[in-house]
Order: structure tokens, then sequence, then C-alpha cells
């Protein structure tokens, strides 16, 4: 492997290969023209990838599949996380907030809760309160019948996943933005390395979740069709003091690769995140990299740039490169210039692409290695996005990391569908019922409508009658003073509205 120094990049550095010319003549006819390989013969590409072969990581049981398959993506811990963060949030809300009322909830109801935002992002109505219609062109008697309307919003109003108490303040050494969302952003990264094997091609895209109110890591993209979004993942601003070694698109890829360095991947992105230094350090890692780059990125060669009078007159299907050791940028035409940086691909190649024409007719265009290694292997993270978008989770908030939590949610599902569809032994499915099976295993035979029978709440003979005002006797005990005036019919014992569910478990005497 050539040697390549990143760090301290100069455009003098590059050395001017020549360029694959294209024969006079129509478009049509173009052929490409190869220039001396013998001086490219000290390029080196590595083909061997060390590790297992692509795909799952951990073999299911046939008998189990299908329900294992649907429930691993997120694990357990995840939902007692959600129920332990959850009460003790609605406690902390009370305490301050009189007239609150809060029944505990469990990680039954939590996986219920969840698997309805499941059912929602496939059967969509304009607004959430309208799955509880009594219009029965609008109203779901399935939904109803899990649990009633106001119980569902109590668990979205107080739904966490992390103490509050506990983030450090603005400015303070320790403070993390992603701080409300960290738990599950930890769990799942850790699970999605555990349960699969990638291939040789890696793409790293920027994943945006679009984001309109005030947040400080979020982006602005004018030129993106989601303008104002944050990205994973994830961008939380510059570290160590305010300043970055090499860039956002640097510590972005380098951290996502981190696990597969090493490895002999062959690592694919866009012009967004392309570096120069990032390219020269993968590469000293034996991990390769191709991809569209900005020629105005700091140490791009000067011969390359479109202000050039050569390259101006680069016809379609002509390309460009230069070379320092492994690294070879290059541009070529197609409609306009299109400028790649790689460590991966030859330089020099007969490849073609179709193109077609104003009258309808497809012609062939020449073009180099770089451009069909990347179209070949870019598209993974817009394909996630495609299947993520397809039955989306969750609903418009003002709370900033409401949107992250079902974006993982979401990514969770995608995966878990494709590992699936990947398994040998399992038989694929749509995304639609592997969505609609998973809604329905995570809610299972749940109702909290069936809670006050089921757990001995209200016995035959307890029922709030009006009564004259009093203090609550449950309160008493618990050193507080609340005036009521409801009592039960069969204890005579005065009770308020939040202690009566309660109260035969009480000694209230």
């Amino acid at each position: 492997m050539a040697d390549v120094d990143g760090s301290n990049s100069d455009e003098s550095d590059f050395q001017d290969e020549g360029e694959n010319d294209s024969g006079s003549g129509s478009e049509s006819n173009i052929s490409v023209s190869t220039v001396n390989t013998e001086d490219l013969s000290d390029l080196s590409f590595s083909e061997d990838e060390d590790g297992d072969e692509q795909g799952p990581l951990v073999e299911f049981q046939k008998t189990e599949l299908q329900r294992t398959f649907l429930t691993f993506l997120p694990p357990m811990k995840v939902f007692e996380a959600f129920v332990g963060e959850t009460n003790r949030y609605a406690r902390q809300c009370i305490a301050h907030e009189l007239g609150r009322r809060w029944r505990e909830t469990n990680v039954e109801e939590v996986r219920a809760y969840f698997g309805l935002n499941i059912l929602f992002g496939i059967k969509k109505l304009p607004d959430t309160h309208l799955y509880w219609s009594k219009d029965a062109a609008l109203g779901v008697p399935y939904v109803q019948k899990v649990m009633p309307r106001d119980r569902f919003d109590k668990l979205t109003q107080y739904l966490h996943i992390n103490d509050n108490e506990k983030a450090a303040p603005r400015g303070h050494c320790d403070h993390d933005k992603l701080f409300k969302i960290r738990p599950l952003f930890e769990v799942v990264n850790s699970k999605f390395l555990e349960e699969y094997q990638p291939s040789q091609n890696l793409s790293v895209y920027e994943a945006k979740i679009a984001f309109k109110g005030q947040l400080a890591m979020k982006q602005y993209l004018p030129m993106k069709p989601v303008k104002r979004a944050s990205q994973c993942g994830f961008y939380t601003g510059k570290k160590d003091g305010g300043t970055t070694e090499h860039g956002l698109g640097y510590r972005v890829v380098q951290d996502l690769t981190r696990h597969f360095i090493n490895k002999n991947h062959h690592v694919f992105a866009d012009n967004f995140l392309t570096s120069i230094p990032l390219a020269c350090d993968l590469l000293r890692d034996n991990t390769y990299f191709c991809g569209t780059v900005r020629f105005n990125r700091h140490g791009f060669p000067s011969s390359l740039k479109p202000t050039r009078a050569d390259v101006k007159a680069l016809r379609k299907g002509e390309s460009k490169f230069c070379r320092r050791g492994n690294l070879a940028p290059s541009v070529w035409k197609d409609t306009k210039l299109v400028h790649f940086l790689s460590t991966q691909s030859n330089p020099v190649g007969e490849h073609t692409v179709n193109r077609k024409q104003k009258d309808g007719t497809i012609v062939q265009i020449p073009t180099v290695p770089v451009v069909v290694d990347y179209n070949k292997n870019m598209g993974g993270v817009d394909l996630s996005d495609q299947q993520r978008q397809y039955y989306a989770v969750g609903r418009k908030s003002r709370k900033w990391w409401r949107y992250l939590l079902w974006f993982f949610i979401d990514v969770s599902i995608v995966n878990a569908h494709i590992l699936e569809c990947q398994a040998d032994n399992h038989r694929s499915r749509t995304q639609l019922k592997f969505r609609l099976e998973l809604s329905k295993i995570l809610i299972g035979d749940f109702s909290s409508r069936s809670l006050t029978v089921a757990e001995g709440r209200f016995t035959c003979g307890h029922w709030p009658v009006a009564t004259t005002q009093g203090r609550c006797k449950r309160c008493l005990k618990r050193k507080s003073t609340n005036f009521c005036q409801i009592s039960c019919m069969a204890c005579n014992k005065r009770a308020c509205l939040d202690c009566f569910a309660n109260h035969i478990d009480d000694d209230l005497s």
C-alpha cells in the first residue's frame, strides 16, 4: 500500500497523470482511450475482508424465529427504562403541579403504547384522537379496547427514558446534548453491531430528521429537501472547546467506521462528508474510501478545478485525474462536472453508463471505475430512509427528542426486517406485514380498561358517592391536606379522586 500523508496535504503534491479522451463524433460513438497503465502499477487495492461473512450474526431457532425477530429490537431493558423514568418524571411533575392525576405504568402497558404507535404508522388518521372517535367511519375499536384516549395522552405527556435531574447544565464539561435520548441511542447502536456483519462495502450518508423548533444542534441546509434538520449520527456541535480537528464530515465518518477499520472495508460517502484528510487517514487504517468531493475542499488539486481551461473543455464522458500514492482525485464530465476522491478505484478503465437523450434514445457514455463503484454502492442509506418513511412512527411534537425517539424505533424495525429477509431459515415477508405483526405482539392481550377488575381495585359495593365536604383520609395519612366531597359506598370513608382507586388496600380508620 502506498504511504499517504493527509495531515499536511498540498495541491502541489499531486501528480497530474492525464485524461481519458473521447474521440470525435457523436456521443453514441464515444470510446474510452486508456493512458499508460504502467505508471499505475503501484496502486494497491485489497479485495480481502477480514471477519465473518455478511449477514445476521445470531442464529435463531426455527420454531422461535418469528417472535424472536420481532422482539429483539429494541430489547426488553429499553422498555424497563421507559417504565422507570416515565413514572419518575410523572411524580416530579405532579409534585410541582397540583391537580394532576397519574397511575404508575408498567412494562406491559409501555409495550402496548409503542405497539399502538407502530399501528398508527400503518393506519394513518389526521389526528391521534380520531382513533377513539365515536364516529363508526373513523374510530378503531381495536385501539379503543387497548387503552382509553386519556390514558394514551398521559403516557405521551410523561414519556421519558432518562432522569432530567441528572442532566449536566449547559457549559458544564459533562453536558450532553443528547442526554434525554442517550440510553436508547447507546442501546440500539450496540445492538446493531451485535446482530449484523456488514459487507465489504459500507456507505455513509446523512439521515435527516426534520424539526423546525429551537434546537442547538439543528442545521440549515438550503440545498436539501429537508432544509432544517438534525443529522444522524449525530452532529451535536464542535468539541474540545469549540474546535474540530478536520471538520464535521471527518469526525462523523471516523466515528461511524471506527468498528470496521483494519478489515479492508471500502467506505463510500457523498461530497458533504468527503475530504482529503479523511481518505488518507482511513487508508492508513487499511480502510479504502471513495466519494464525490467538492472542488473547493482544502488540498484538492487546482489542476482539476472547473476554472481550468482544460477542465472546461472536457466533453461528456471525458475525465481527468491526478495521483499521490493511492489517493486519486478525478473529474468526470456528465451533464455537469463531477469530482471524485478515491483510494479504492483504478482511475482509468473502459466502462460505460446509459444516458437518455431528449428524443428518448439511450446512448452509452464512457466513464471510469470510480463512477461505477460509487453508483453501485452508495444507495444503502437512501434505501433505508425510503423503507423507514413508508410507515413512519410518531406525530408532531414540540419536544425535539421525540423525533429522535421515533427515528430510532423506525430504524430498529427496518433493521430487524432486513435480518429476517436475510435469514437462511426464514421466509421473508413485506415490511407492512412485519410491522403489523410486531404491533400485535407488543400489544398482546393487554387492556388497561380491565385493570380495575383484574387488579381488584374495585370490588362489589366500592363505588364513589357524593357526601359533605371533608378531608381525604388517605391524603391525611400521607401528611397532606386535600378537601373532597366523595366517599366510598362500602367503606363510608372520604377519598379524593386521586386516592379512590387504591383506598381499599389502605387502613383509613
